[in-house]
């Protein structure tokens, strides 16, 4: 109740003023609508994250503010690019930062409309995980993202500033109930 209700003040809010502070049961974050327009209606671009996603952003900007960084700005775009990437590599059965296409994170990312035009730097970097059962949770896929040198180092790279969080559920190598995960970290600098 308190999802869908949440889901819905989000969408609504994003709409209008194009940035909201949402505050939920998974904790708080912060929003921007970097690419939405006045004349798309909220059921066609808002983000409507779902609880797996909601979860990840929070326990990755936990960790960044426990080490004194900034939370990240989840952007509009940014969650657009993981989500789409997610969704692709459960459709078509790969695990790959390249996308069967051969499109890279920062190719997809300015696809997405994160771009660089107007900016006089731009960076991105991108985590992906998959598990299935208790291994696909958003804890245990934080954990293990924690664990690892490389992937620790880009969650909490001081330089970031904007994310996108997205998730897919499907079968994945034969595997049903897979939950595949894509983390797009940006910054853009005017």
């Amino acid at each position: 109740m308190s999802s869908n209700r949440n889901r819905v003040i989000f969408s609504v809010a994003l709409t209008v003023v194009g940035y909201l502070v949402i505050a939920g049961a998974a904790g708080g974050f912060a929003v921007a609508g970097d690419s939405l327009s006045t004349r798309e209606t909220a059921a066609k671009r808002a983000l409507l994250l779902n609880e797996n996603e909601c979860t990840l952003l929070t326990l990755i900007n936990r960790a960044r503010t426990r080490r004194g960084l900034k939370a990240l700005v989840l952007r509009a775009s940014l969650y657009r690019a993981a989500k789409a990437h997610s969704q692709e590599m459960i459709r078509l059965d790969y695990f790959s930062h390249l996308s069967t296409a051969g499109r890279s994170p920062q190719s997809r990312a300015k696809r997405a409309g994160y771009g660089a035009s107007g900016y006089s730097s731009w960076s991105l970097a991108e985590v992906i995980a998959w598990g299935s059962g208790s291994a696909g949770s958003p804890a245990a896929v934080f954990q293990s993202w924690m664990c690892s040198p490389g992937h620790r180092a880009i969650l909490l790279g001081k330089r970031w500033r904007d994310i996108g969080v997205g998730r897919a559920k499907g079968t994945f190598r034969g595997l049903s109930g897979v939950r595949m995960y894509t983390v797009d970290v940006g910054r853009r600098v005017r």
